[in-house]
């Protein structure tokens, strides 16, 4: 049998959906895991609070990271990944 999957590109608005399902993480080209929220992502980054090394977390907006999202997980579940095919790359979902 040929099972047909649909293929989706991911939007801004999918990032923001997905928040709201809950637990929903991306990672970056560079290495970086960020935590999706409804409005931006938040990245961990160590600074100062009060004199000690902490960790905090830095608002960054979709549309600025957009183009660097490599996989974005659900839980522990691969939601969407971004393929190159030659010249060009898309980000697809798997939902």
């Amino acid at each position: 049998m040929n099972q047909s999957r649909v293929v989706t590109e991911v939007t801004l608005a999918d990032l923001r959906r997905l928040r709201n399902q809950g637990n929903a993480t991306a990672r970056l080209d560079n290495g970086d895991e960020i935590k999706l929220t409804s409005r931006y992502g938040l990245v961990p980054k160590k600074g100062y609070l009060a004199g000690k090394l902490e960790t905090v977390w830095m608002i960054v907006e979709y549309s600025k990271i957009y183009k660097e999202i490599r996989t974005i997980k659900r839980g522990d579940v691969l939601v969407a990944r971004r393929i190159k095919q030659g010249k060009y790359q898309s980000f697809i979902a798997d939902w």
